[in-house]
């Protein structure tokens, strides 16, 4: 049992390296294979022990999310990291990482299946649920609220396109981004962005239906300017600022 939980250990620091990279841009795939050697060698002495299931399926998620986003085929990795994180927190059930970890996973389903053609209300509703199960066990936690606002506008953009009012998620979403922007100063500059994002969006809708969009659309731009003027290299905000003004 030591020995798997020094490998569990080791594999989460892995993992912690290999978002680092993942966010620079970097090459993953050895630090990834590393992870996933020393976390199935733990399941296979401690298959009942929530921590290596919880990190063996945000592993998972994170080789789906790779090929995903490199236009390959990942639906079996996601499957898989569904599948375990579902064994973790029914081990589990206070881990709120665990069920952060399962929203992030349905909600990568989800884009998968909109990408393809297919229906994916089912994920979304699923990744909802988990992201809700994490804020009722802990309302501070950030990485759940940014993720959670994040699905309530990609669900308000499935909505507009299905021809419903997608008022609701979008309004959600802000909170949301609010709220993370609120409690986790790690999330500040993508929370202004999603938060000046989501905001546009639903200004543009308000104005399309003759409603006063001035106020929203002035909140919009002054949310994507601060995140332009945090993070110099987020070109795409300031074009936005400039469109909400």
């Amino acid at each position: 049992p030591h020995v798997a939980s020094a490998r569990a250990k080791r594999a989460s620091t892995l993992l912690e390296v290999a978002e680092v990279l993942h966010r620079v841009g970097a090459r993953v795939d050895e630090t990834l294979r590393r992870a996933q050697e020393d976390l199935d060698a733990a399941a296979q002495r401690e298959p009942e022990n929530a921590y290596i299931r919880h990190h063996r399926g945000v592993a998972r998620f994170v080789l789906a999310r790779e090929a995903i986003d490199a236009g390959r085929d990942g639906r079996r990795e996601a499957r898989e990291a569904a599948e375990e994180l579902e064994v973790a927190v029914r081990l589990d059930p206070g881990n709120v990482d665990a069920w952060e970890a399962t929203g992030q996973t349905w909600s990568l389903i989800a884009r998968d299946q909109a990408a393809r053609g297919e229906d994916p209300r089912d994920a979304y509703g699923r990744a909802r649920a988990a992201y809700d199960e994490a804020l009722g066990r802990n309302p501070a936690h950030g990485q759940a609220l940014l993720n959670r606002g994040i699905l309530r506008a990609t669900v308000a953009a499935d909505r507009r396109r299905r021809g419903e009012d997608p008022t609701p998620e979008l309004a959600g979403a802000v909170a949301d981004f609010s709220e993370a922007l609120r409690v986790d100063a790690r999330f500040v500059i993508e929370s202004f962005r999603q938060r000046g994002h989501a905001r546009l969006v639903l200004g543009e809708l308000q104005a399309r239906r003759g409603e006063e969009a001035r106020p929203t659309l002035a909140a919009a731009a002054a949310d994507l300017t601060e995140a332009a003027k945090r993070d110099p290299r987020d070109r795409e905000a300031a074009v936005f600022a400039g469109r909400a003004h």
